[in-house]
């Protein structure tokens, strides 16, 4: 697939580059690209080797984990206005396939409007995807390979970053690129990416999960949004 000039690709949280989280991506008609390098990344659920032209990302959800003593990390995980609108968006295409909204999460937002922010500033290089996290903040950073060896840390995330509020496993996608990340752009990145698409609207792999819980968190260049199969306390 190709977006503007440049191609996109990748996969899980994803969590979601397109990478990270367990699915899907693309970009819509008339709506400014960002410039070459654009990625996605799905989340998968555990650890799998994914194909190199198309990431895939694997069932099967993670044992539950006790919760994470950590210090809260900033931010109070209220939505931006961009994050709000693509929140919005999402909903409103599982509701054109007869799906139910997902109710917005203060704790999952918390930690996409964290990563986005991680990532805008140290963006993650060699192997390391977009489900990454950096060493510069209040949580275990970790370098999240296409193997998905690493699940771990994008699963734990929500728990670490709320000290434990949020109990549930995390599921990430996400998409980056160097031109400017808008909500549109976004979810087509999403719209063509099987796998990111499919956690979306629950499909392949996670059509047996019910998301209760969705974070959303842009950037200038990165867009990720989390999804989780707990009801948030916090919300």
């Amino acid at each position: 697939m190709r977006f503007g000039n440049s191609p996109v690709v990748s996969c899980l949280a994803a969590a979601m580059l397109l990478w990270g989280c367990k699915s899907p991506p693309q970009a819509p008609a008339g709506v400014r690209a960002p410039a070459p390098q654009a990625r996605t990344q799905p989340p998968t659920q555990q650890p799998q080797p994914q194909q190199q032209t198309q990431p895939q990302p694997t069932p099967a959800l993670p044992p539950r984990t006790a919760p994470v003593a950590a210090s809260p990390a900033r931010g109070d995980g209220a939505a931006t206005a961009d994050a709000t609108r693509l929140a919005a968006m999402l909903n409103a295409e599982r509701a054109r396939h007869g799906l139910l909204p997902v109710p917005l999460s203060r704790s999952l937002g918390r930690v996409a409007d964290l990563h986005v922010r991680d990532l805008q500033a140290r963006p993650p290089t060699g192997a390391c995807n977009m489900h990454s996290w950096s060493a510069a903040g209040p949580w275990t950073p970790c370098c999240y390979t296409s193997d998905h060896a690493q699940a771990r840390c994008m699963w734990s995330k929500p728990g670490e970053i709320t000290g434990g509020r949020y109990r549930g496993s995390g599921f990430e996608i996400s998409a980056g690129g160097s031109g400017r990340m808008t909500p549109e752009v976004a979810l087509n990145l999403w719209r063509g990416s099987t796998a990111h698409y499919g956690v979306i609207m629950n499909q392949g792999i996670w059509a047996n999960s019910t998301w209760r819980a969705m974070g959303v968190g842009l950037s200038e260049s990165y867009a990720v949004v989390w999804f989780g199969t707990e009801v948030d306390p916090d919300r």
